[in-house]
């Protein structure tokens, strides 16, 4: 890809990691997911394992919704190559201001980085939903909170819910400060001459593996993106009752086990 009208460093690594997303195979990661999650919150696995028993007492059907939650997440990563186009693109439009476009290459370039929060070449995809939760979280911010937009804005909410409830503690609030980091670096180069934001934005294109983004102030939290309701999202599946429902896989409904088309 083109940032900028020119290859890069940056860009190199972003067509490898869409080619890599691309080739994960849902189905066949979905176990190896799963199992991420489970290790990586081992706090969710009694309290799944729990509300999944209570639904069904059939092991096939139990294994089938852990199947599903696992491949759901593989679902929701595979869409970062869809993500990492819709910035660039944002990068590249000629309206942007420089220090929005600096902030966006800042993300793309922690999307770069294998050796991120969580390493991408940890099994089942799983070192891939850092880097979705926070193209998400970005995304959530560039939509303008307008009535055209509430579907979108419900539907990013919705996925940053699901994948955050998947991440251990320490790697949420670490990427709570990138998120912030992502913000104050904006609002810092929002007040310098363009021409500077300009020639940050193309270092970052050549050397995204030392980017380093600002410190988020002491106390800042995360807002509050669950979705509105009596359920709430654990372990990338949603809990209402004794309903299981799984984003794109079989759900548990009403007792019955729905499996979309």
């Amino acid at each position: 890809m083109n940032i900028l009208g020119r290859k890069s460093r940056l860009s190199a690594l972003l067509d490898d990691i869409s080619r890599r997303l691309s080739a994960l195979d849902t189905g066949g990661e979905a176990a190896a997911m799963y199992g991420q999650i489970m290790r990586a919150r081992p706090d969710l696995a009694q309290k799944l394992g729990s509300a999944i028993q209570q639904t069904t007492a059939n092991e096939a059907t139990r294994e089938l919704v852990q199947r599903a939650i696992g491949a759901g997440i593989v679902m929701q990563i595979k869409e970062i190559p869809e993500q990492i186009n819709a910035l660039v693109a944002r990068i590249n439009a000629p309206s942007v201001a420089p220090a929005l476009r600096c902030a966006l290459a800042s993300v793309l370039a922690y999307i770069a980085q294998r050796r991120d929060l969580i390493p991408d070449d940890a099994p089942g995809g799983y070192g891939y939903v850092d880097d979705s939760v926070l193209l998400t979280a970005t995304m959530l911010q560039l939509l303008e909170p307008t009535a055209a937009n509430a579907e979108s804005i419900e539907k990013c909410q919705q996925k940053l819910a699901g994948l955050q409830s998947v991440l251990p503690e320490a790697v949420s609030s670490a990427l709570q400060a990138a998120i912030q980091g992502v913000i104050l670096l904006f609002q810092t180069t929002s007040m310098l001459p363009a021409a500077v934001a300009d020639t940050m934005t193309q270092q970052i294109l050549d050397n995204p593996e030392g980017v380093t983004s600002p410190q988020a102030p002491p106390g800042w939290q995360m807002p509050n993106v669950l979705p509105r309701g009596a359920g709430h999202w654990s372990g990338g599946a949603y809990f209402e009752g004794n309903d299981v429902i799984i984003p794109g896989g079989p759900s548990m409904i009403d007792g019955q086990l729905y499996i979309p088309d």
